[in-house]
């Protein structure tokens, strides 16, 4: 068997990676090689390589990521009233939503002149983690609550800002744990010089307002603020890959499901 289709055979039949904090691959380009062309590249705008911010990137590092998952050693009520609470002090709360009442609303662009398609689709893992759910089994949903920050990372060289919103899911149904799901991503809003297409970041000689989908360091060390305010706390972090960006076939939604199990009972 060649070493290639041995690593296909492992990526395809084991469970997903965690990461501690510290382990999170970084798009943080030094000197000559920090360019707007570079961040492109990375999926992101002006905004990161402006403010000293590092791109977090999927588990090859080729490109930037999406969102990020974390998996987080308390009981939902605990991490949701800790976190909103987080994100008030520290940003402010634009809107906020849970599911007692029904499905948490879609995410509507607020800004049509800003071009940039939001993919993969949010909520990453599903509506009430469906990604997971059976069709064969009547199962409860999970609680669920949603947090879109204020306006943060304001840059009028681009007329630009960041927002950040995370989805906060019980996972106790799904991995028989007391424990909390979190998916978290950023959106950067700025004035950038236009591109041929978002797979050959090619630039062309004017500008105009994009958005870009992105997880920096800046959202990272937000969430491992938690650990401040809950003693004891462990948070287990989920990257995306090519293979999960592509599409959620049935034996990697299965070793997603593997791994966030493994890191629960490893709590």
């Amino acid at each position: 068997m060649t070493s290639s289709v041995m690593l296909m055979f492992v990526l395809a039949g084991s469970p997903v990676l965690s990461y501690d904090a510290t382990e999170l691959p970084y798009f943080d380009p030094q000197g000559r090689e920090r360019t707007a062309l570079s961040y492109l590249s990375h999926g992101s705008g002006s905004i990161p390589r402006e403010l000293g911010e590092k791109v977090l990137t999927q588990e090859t590092q080729a490109l930037g990521a999406d969102y990020l998952i974390a998996l987080v050693s308390r009981e939902y009520a605990v991490v949701q009233e800790q976190l909103r609470a987080l994100v008030r002090e520290r940003i402010g709360v634009a809107e906020e939503y849970d599911n007692s009442a029904g499905p948490i609303p879609k995410p509507k662009e607020k800004r049509p002149s800003y071009s940039g398609v939001e993919y993969p689709a949010w909520p990453p893992l599903g509506e009430e983690l469906s990604l997971f759910s059976d069709p064969a089994k009547e199962v409860r949903p999970p609680q669920e609550f949603q947090v879109t920050t204020q306006p943060y990372n304001r840059l009028e060289s681009v007329e630009g800002f960041s927002e950040a919103r995370i989805r906060v899911s019980d996972g106790k149904i799904l991995l028989g744990k007391n424990v909390t799901i979190l998916q978290i991503r950023r959106r950067d809003y700025s004035k950038e010089r236009a591109r041929f297409n978002h797979a050959m970041p090619i630039p062309l000689p004017y500008k105009e307002y994009s958005v870009f989908t992105v997880v920096t360091n800046t959202e990272v060390a937000l969430i491992e603020s938690l650990r401040q305010r809950v003693p004891g706390l462990v948070i287990r972090y989920f990257l995306p890959t090519s293979r999960l960006t592509a599409s959620w076939e049935s034996s990697y939604r299965e070793d997603v499901l593997a791994g966030l199990r493994k890191a629960a009972n490893d709590f």
